[in-house]
């Protein structure tokens, strides 16, 4: 049984059946190479026809109107190797003269086969998936503590991505973890309600991804938020000082240094170079200026030595400007 799925592709990838029957598709402009990107899961036992596939469009001038699944069978196998047809419609002016493999271009999946129709209008490109046994399953439960964040395995997942939001809004970036927990208890550290989402990234295909799993969620006080506060710092601190000469290092609890990276220390920014010395004198970061201090101090929200402003967060306000 073919299954035929529509509104399932990403947002812009309009159903679009307007080409003009009897309009001579030559007198319009011709796409010569067409690319595809098909992301998403299929889990195994589940339906065909409920996998949930995102296939966008490589290009400007033609849109993915839907794609239909060829698999027989009621169910997705572990055994199965998806075959799918994505029908490709050309923009009003455009018509497809894509007659060569070379042509076609797929990231995800691998190249069958394509066709054109409707006077070259449409192009009906089929694909084969890696198989199920190659892609990441949904992960059954996420759970959140004030320190830990876990969740159920996802089958042929290599590593996942979590993501964070605070009274539901989302914070931060995505972020890939390995393993199935890890400790969290350092993020918390304004009052709030805080939840994760996570998924699965196929270890053996990373374009496939599995679906998001909603975590429970915690409330974070502002007590609880300024002691994480102070944890933080401390543990920031912890390490020691040591002086080679006329440059001095950190080293922290494990034995290792801190290099090229900032680092705040008992409540003062310090930067170090690649060696683990503290810079001194002007610093630029990125396409912004610091000043530190003859110990290394970060200063901020106020006049260098040397007669230049530096804002609340320690950046020269006007660069090459002195303060009058």
């Amino acid at each position: 049984m073919k299954h035929v799925v529509k509104g399932t592709v990403l947002a812009g990838a309009l159903m679009l059946f307007t080409a003009a029957f009897g309009m001579t598709a030559y007198a319009d402009k011709a796409i010569n190479n067409v690319g595809i990107k098909v992301t998403g899961t299929i889990n195994a036992g589940s339906l065909i026809g409920d996998e949930r596939l995102e296939i966008k469009p490589q290009g400007s001038r033609y849109t993915v109107n839907h794609y239909e699944v060829l698999n027989e069978g009621p169910s997705w196998k572990e055994t199965d190797v998806p075959d799918i047809k994505i029908h490709l419609q050309a923009e009003d002016g455009y018509y497809f003269r894509v007659n060569a493999a070379s042509q076609v271009r797929i990231d995800g999946a691998e190249y069958v086969t394509a066709t054109r129709e409707d006077n070259a209008y449409a192009l009906i490109v089929e694909v084969k998936l890696p198989s199920l046994a190659r892609q990441a399953s949904s992960i059954n439960e996420a759970n959140l503590t004030n320190t830990t964040a876990s969740w159920t395995e996802s089958l042929g997942a290599g590593s996942y991505e979590t993501k964070w939001k605070r009274d539901g809004k989302t914070i931060g970036v995505v972020r890939t973890v390995q393993g199935t927990s890890h400790d969290v208890s350092s993020f918390f550290t304004k009052a709030g309600v805080y939840s994760f989402q996570v998924r699965g990234v196929s270890a053996q295909n990373p374009d496939f991804r599995g679906p998001w799993t909603e975590s429970n969620d915690i409330v974070v006080t502002e007590e609880m938020a300024s002691a994480q506060r102070a944890k933080n710092a401390a543990a920031e601190s912890a390490g020691t000082w040591e002086a080679n000469g006329d440059k001095w290092s950190f080293q922290l609890p494990d034995g290792s240094y801190v290099k090229s990276a900032w680092r705040k220390i008992n409540n003062e920014w310090y930067v170090f170079d690649a060696n683990g010395y503290v810079i001194t004198g002007w610093f630029k970061d990125g396409d912004k200026w610091y000043y530190l201090d003859e110990s290394g101090k970060m200063l901020h929200n106020r006049v260098t030595p040397d007669g230049y402003q530096l804002d609340i967060n320690g950046v020269w306000v006007a660069p090459l400007a002195k303060a009058q």
